[in-house]
């Protein structure tokens, strides 16, 4: 998959042209908070819990986050919605948390990726 740095900036003229991706790069997060066009979600992992806080006092910033169980209507007192939904979620919303179910070896995840206490 290519970085959306990679991208044509013709493409942008499109009206329904829309580019979103996801990082756990707190760096490139903060410097497309305001992108018109580029939705970029920070993915929080078992190693960036420090970033995932100062990514919530950027403002407009989603973060994914993979939960165990059924989804809460808060996170860290931040709204959740179900980015099982689609992926196309993120689009819709800014500053929120797009909650993710656990699938597949997640489930058994004890390295602190999959979020259990809530």
């Amino acid at each position: 998959m290519s970085k959306y740095e990679n991208f044509d900036v013709n493409l942008l003229q499109y009206d329904k042209v829309y580019f979103y991706d996801y990082t756990k790069s707190y760096a490139r997060a903060k410097r497309y908070k305001d992108a018109r066009k580029y939705t970029l979600t920070f993915s929080k992992s078992e190693s960036n819990l420090k970033e995932c806080d100062q990514i919530r006092f950027l403002g407009g910033v989603n973060i994914a986050v993979v939960f165990k169980n059924d989804l809460p209507k808060k996170y860290k007192n931040i709204k959740v919605i179900d980015g099982d939904k689609s992926d196309l979620e993120m689009l819709k919303y800014k500053g929120v948390i797009i909650g993710l179910r656990a699938k597949g070896d997640a489930k058994k995840d004890t390295s602190g990726f999959v979020v259990t206490n809530y």
